[in-house]
């Protein structure tokens, strides 16, 4: 029990300083993500006879490209997508409120323009908190700017001089103590290096096979939508269900066909909730146990 007060004693003030000083925590942890995820690659470029500030910068220039190249392809398609899409919303939207016209609510136009008329009234009640949000939003964009250039800059130090760093802070500690805590980071970087591979692979299984779902079933923007769920797949929790979500949102505001596939709507929705479920299932309860195991 003591010891558990004196981690207690030790880790909590630790995380009010990280929740304090996020800004400068956050991109500290991200690089390190970032630098087990591309410690082989770098490996690879050293093995080429590359000095290993240039193979660094290539390496660092290179992930930077393949993320770059995802979210081109993500926003070119939906640019391209987005009359067709913003088409199908408004049918979508006709169809809603046909429904609502019908059993079992059978809503009035009255009904429906009252709805209206206070999602408005509310709009304008709280456009001075919005404004508020909007200005967040603003600061929130210099800080992601901000952690992302820390981000680089640290990646970039981890993967040229990560070892020398780590064997200096050992290096601080007492003598007594120096083998053991290197024993445990050289542990904890392995199992680091081998979750970010782990998971990298389960995001491209994962994306290819709802992808490939996605395409069968015929649902527009398929292919940025696979690319948006492999971007998700590296956001815990959430990631995965807002990549979903827009995916069964997207097949719901299809524009209405005959046959089950040739267009949206509630059936074709669920189609792709089951199909996402499956996927992320087989995922979570088979592949990344075996994958992970091996890492």
């Amino acid at each position: 029990c003591w010891r558990l007060i004196v981690v207690a004693i030790v880790v909590l003030p630790l995380l009010w300083l990280v929740d304090r000083y996020l800004i400068l925590f956050a991109p500290l942890l991200i690089a390190l993500l970032l630098t087990g995820l591309l410690a082989p690659a770098l490996r690879w470029a050293l093995a080429l006879r590359l000095n290993r500030t240039l193979a660094t910068l290539v390496v660092l220039i290179a992930g930077l490209a393949v993320v770059g190249g995802i979210l081109t392809l993500v926003i070119n398609q939906l640019i391209d997508g987005f009359d067709d899409l913003r088409n199908s919303a408004e049918a979508g939207v006709l169809r809603i409120e046909d429904w609502l016209r019908g059993p079992p609510l059978n809503l009035s136009d009255a009904d429906l323009q009252a709805a209206i008329t206070q999602g408005q009234a509310w709009l304008n009640e709280n456009t001075r908190q919005l404004t508020q949000a909007g200005l967040s939003a603003v600061t929130g964009t210099v800080q992601f700017l901000t952690g992302f250039i820390l981000v680089l800059v640290i990646t970039f130090f981890f993967l040229r001089d990560g070892r020398r760093i780590w064997t200096y802070l050992v290096g601080l500690l007492p003598e007594r103590a120096r083998a053991s805590m290197a024993y445990a980071g050289d542990g904890a970087w392995r199992t680091l290096s081998g979750f970010v591979r782990a998971t990298l692979l389960v995001a491209f299984i994962d994306a290819a096979g709802i992808g490939l779902g996605l395409a069968i079933l015929q649902v527009p923007l398929a292919v940025p939508l696979a690319a948006l769920v492999f971007l998700g797949a590296f956001v815990p929790i959430v990631g995965a269900f807002v990549s979903g979500s827009v995916a069964v949102l997207v097949a719901l505001v299809d524009t209405p066909a005959e046959g089950v596939l040739q267009g949206g709507g509630v059936i074709k929705a669920l189609l792709v909730l089951g199909l996402i479920l499956l996927v992320q299932q087989v995922e979570g309860n088979v592949l990344q146990p075996v994958i992970r195991a091996r890492r």
